[in-house]
């Protein structure tokens, strides 16, 4: 497992004065001899480790801790393993200079310098020898541009000797010690390109708004006063006591500077200056800041180890949280890297994938190279919550998580938010059949989509069941019309015996009523279900028993327990009670009315009474037995009649909701739509996406035309050759085009309205429309249509890409971007949305130089301050100007990829891997530099 090497931030305070600067020191004097000095020392030291310091620059008067900070050195030594960290110390020293009315300076050195090198720098600087004359500390009387050049030169190895920052500027004896811009005396000084830091005592933020323009170089300062480039601003404490209240305003941690470095060195300070903006944090209050690193929650890849692979040697590799920028020759293994981690995150299946088959072709061969049973890529993985899991990826196994029981692991590997996209992934984001825009617009509103996705699911089953009861409606409906029928056949046979009209009348009637009477005594028994119920209620309920006893209010949740059980019991007895006293009370309304008994005997006489009645009329036997068969039929018949309408009843109360729910689902298509719309602002808007004013992004209610097509032509006749086979394409693109151009919740609904009214559809509807209507409601199509109903015409998606004078270049929907512009809009996108993890294979493909350096950069630079972007790439322009936090470079040797450096670029085996890997080599990009006339 690899530690991690790239940068990361420091607490650094690049100006401290320690016991040996006697006259400035406002602490405890630090006595005679060594002992005394080894002691101060330690109580120096300790106290940087006890307020967090990491760095320390101890910048005595005139290098009079020259012999103190071999001392502060043995007691770094000495407290390093009690402290797990080893304390940075910078070597230097503070001296007056004749700048302008005469100003500080201070100069550091590396740590490892020899402290005879720094003293005679400090006689090269102008201070003359000894270094108090008097009592008084002896000044320099050379200027700025001498002391640059004698403290910033290149020593004969090539490193920056020292750097200068110039201290407390804002104060008396500073650069700007006064108010008045007409009284700054050292316009000069500032302006010098050398000159790369100052100290300040507050954040930028804070100041007026005129320092504000002035240490930024904004494009409003005056421009006499405006730098090439911003000048680095640093805080520090020019401490003289180790803890306040010890006769000094400035103790030890009073202020300090958050600097990114790999290493702390000198070369590292350089470039931290030389690019503040991403390398420099300055915090609003000193006594309750933190790393910054620690107000960054996003999830993130923490590690990658790969062992006993075909095409690359063992490796492992640490990733920064913020920006990562694998680079290497052709056949070292840069994007076989990247694809192994999607491999082991599980994000090389279809849908991870879609339809890129040269992707999915890449993953394959990739996927070969893990042969070797014992070969694994182990991925350490965090989750915004702080999480940590451990993906491991097998050849016959495939990707697992290690070391802990996953319930569901397809769910968990499709949580993992980390995206993946080769090139041709990145190109195919934009392609105009795919509306691959979406997900990156949705990420914007992920939680609240999700939320009605959800919604959207459980209404659609919903309807989709009450659709199919709706079909089974119209089963049952027609069974009642047929026996209908039959029924009114069988009455007219009956009634069609003479004189036995009037008679099979008063039998019908009392028929009805006996069906009423036998049906009320049934219905008494129905309410005994609701005894079961209740009873399953009660059984159903599982004591907390002993699994309360460990919980912190075990005895409160013990006792609600009980109560809700007695609650349940209460419950039973209360249901069983109102069923009994139901029960009764319907009994005793037959049992004990006086007119009942009358009732029920003329209802039992009614079949003997009617048989009489034909006997009366003189009919044979066999004409009797007739009508009674005839009579019989039609009684089983009514009773069969009645069981269908007392079904077509219930599915009719199942029923009564559908045309609310299916309103409920349109309204979340156009609250989901409501969403994009925000989510296309939000992307407009937010803070890193300089590409912003490049981009307008656009969403098209139900807009998706592909999407449309396919439910549409699931609908055609099976018939080719049928008319309206012929003009189905024509149907769709009328009903398609009607539909966006009126704003409907559907193009179905549409369609159902232009139906209902076909006087005001588009023509091809209009003259189709009896025979459409009686297609959609024909038994083959009428399923696929109410499925069809309940499928969401996707939004669609399109960016509208400006040139940089803002005229329109064109829109992914127009089709006339070229790949480089449709890739740059959707790095655009894909930058502003959310904060989770991306990695892709070479982003700059398809792109030109400028755009890289003047958009894509920026995006770069602001996008890594709140997510972990991982790019495989043959851009120098995102590692260096996008200030990549980790470089991994690889090499090839042998036909095997190996790593041959790794870190930031203020490590120099880092950047000479970047010069040899990007730019060809360092002659190579010097001959560059000088045939641009630089």
């Amino acid at each position: 497992m690899s530690d991690y090497q790239g940068m990361r931030w420091f607490k650094c305070d690049l100006q401290v004065q320690t016991p040996a600067d006697r006259a400035n020191w406002r602490g405890e004097s630090m006595g005679e001899g060594e002992e005394a000095a080894r002691a101060a020392a330690e109580a120096y030291i300790r106290r940087c480790y006890e307020i967090g310091l990491e760095v320390i620059a101890v910048t005595d008067h005139n290098f009079l801790s020259k012999a103190f900070i071999p001392q502060l050195r043995q007691a770094i030594d000495a407290l390093e393993d009690e402290y797990g960290y080893r304390l940075i110390l910078f070597p230097g020293f503070e001296f007056e200079a004749d700048v302008g009315k005469g100003c500080h300076v201070l100069a550091l050195f590396d740590p490892d310098v020899d402290l005879e090198a720094i003293d005679h720098c400090l006689t090269d600087c102008g201070v003359p020898f000894p270094r108090m004359q008097k009592g008084v500390l002896a000044k320099s009387k050379k200027r700025l541009p001498e002391i640059l050049n004698v403290v910033q030169r290149k020593t004969p190895e090539g490193r920056q000797r020292g750097i200068v920052i110039l201290p407390h500027i804002m104060t008396e004896g500073g650069l700007f010690d006064t108010d008045k811009i007409s009284d700054w005396l050292q316009q000069e000084e500032f302006l010098n390109p050398d000159l790369l830091a100052v100290e300040v005592p507050k954040p930028l933020s804070k100041m007026s708004i005129g320092f504000q323009k002035l240490f930024s170089a904004d494009g409003d300062c005056d421009p006499a006063w405006r730098r090439k480039r911003p000048i680095a601003c640093v805080m520090g404490s020019d401490a003289k006591a180790p803890r306040p209240g010890e006769n000094a305003d400035n103790p030890l941690g009073k202020r300090h500077t958050w600097i990114k470095m790999s290493k702390p060195s000198i070369e590292a300070l350089r470039q931290a200056f030389l690019d503040s903006e991403s390398r420099i944090r300055l915090p609003d209050d000193p006594a309750t800041d933190r790393n910054p690193a620690e107000r960054q929650h996003h999830a993130r890849l923490l590690s990658v180890d790969v062992s006993g692979v075909d095409y690359l040697q063992d490796l492992a590799l640490a990733f920064s949280q913020n920006l990562n920028c694998i680079i290497g020759g052709r056949g070292s293994g840069k994007s076989t890297l990247v694809e192994y981690l999607r491999l082991a995150l599980r994000k090389d299946g279809e849908d991870s994938v879609r339809a890129d088959s040269r992707t999915r072709e890449k993953i394959d061969r990739i996927r070969e190279t893990i042969n070797d049973p014992s070969a694994c890529i182990r991925v350490r993985w965090r989750s915004r919550d702080g999480v940590e899991d451990s993906l491991v990826y097998r050849r016959r196994v495939g990707a697992s998580v290690e070391d802990r029981e996953i319930q569901d692991a397809d769910t968990f590997f499709k949580g993992l938010p980390v995206r993946f996209f080769s090139q041709q992934q990145l190109t195919e984001l934009t392609v105009r059949e795919g509306n691959n825009l979406l997900p990156l617009v949705d990420a914007f509103v992920r939680m609240e989509l999700d939320e009605l996705d959800a919604q959207e699911r459980e209404l659609r089953a919903d309807i989709a069941r009450l659709f199919q009861v709706r079909r089974q409606r119209s089963v049952i409906a027609a069974e009642r019309d047929r026996l209908q029928q039959e029924a009114a056949e069988l009455t007219r046979q009956r009634s069609a015996r003479a004189g036995l009209q009037e008679a099979a009348q008063v039998h019908e009637r009392l028929q009805a009523e006996r069906k009423v009477a036998e049906r009320t005594r049934a219905d008494i028994s129905t309410p005994a279900g609701w005894v079961e119920l209740a009873e399953d209620f009660v059984e159903s309920h599982s004591p907390l028993g002993s699994l309360a006893e460990a919980w912190p209010h075990g005895p409160w949740f013990k006792t609600l327990d009980a109560q809700v059980e007695q609650a349940k019991q209460q419950l039973l007895a209360d249901v069983k009670a109102a069923v009994h006293s139901y029960r009764n009370s319907v009994a005793a309304l037959f049992d004990k009315d006086p007119e009942w008994p009358a009732i029920s005997a003329a209802l039992d006489q009614a079949d003997a009474q009617f048989e009489a009645a034909c006997t009366a009329q003189g009919l044979t036997p066999e004409e009797v037995s007739r009508v009674q068969e005839i009579d019989r039929t039609l009684r089983a018949k009514q009773a069969e009649l009645d069981g269908k309408q007392h079904k077509l009843d219930e599915l009719d109360r199942e029923l009564g909701p559908l045309p609310k729910k299916y309103e409920a689902l349109l309204q979340l298509w156009r609250d989901q739509f409501a969403l994009r719309e925000q989510a296309a602002q939000k992307a407009k808007e937010a803070e890193q996406t300089p590409a912003a004013r490049f981009l307008d992004i656009s969403v098209m209610y139900c807009g998706y035309r592909p999407g449309f097509d396919s439910a549409w032509e699931r609908l055609c006749p099976q018939d080719r050759r049928a008319s309206l086979a012929r003009a189905w394409g024509d149907l769709g693109e009328a009903l398609f085009q009607y539909a966006v151009t009126t704003n409907a919740s559907s193009p179905w609904t549409a369609l159902e309205d232009l139906l209902a009214a076909p006087e005001s559809a588009p023509t091809p509807i209009r003259e189709s429309a009896a025979v459409l209507e009686k297609h959609l409601q024909s038994e083959a199509v009428r399923s696929t249509w109410e499925d069809v109903k309940l499928m969401r015409v996707q939004d669609q998606i399109d960016l509208t890409l400006y040139r940089e004078d803002g005229t329109c270049a064109g829109s992914v929907l127009e089709g006339g971007l070229s790949d480089g512009q449709r890739n740059t809009a959707a790095l655009a996108l894909l930058l502003a949305q959310g904060n989770d993890p991306i990695v892709i294979d070479q982003p700059e493909d398809e792109l030109d130089s400028n755009f890289i350096y003047r958009d894509l950069v920026p995006m770069l630079r602001a996008a890594k301050e709140g997510r972990q972007l991982i790019f495989a790439t043959h851009n120098a322009n995102l590692p260096v100007n996008g200030d990549a936090e980790l470089v991994y470079a690889l090499e090839s040797q042998g036909g095997r990829g190996r790593p041959l450096a790794q870190g930031g670029l203020d490590l120099a085996r880092v950047s000479d891997a970047v010069l040899d890997v990007m730019e060809g080599s360092r002659e190579a990009f010097q001959k560059r530099r000088e045939k641009y006339h630089f």
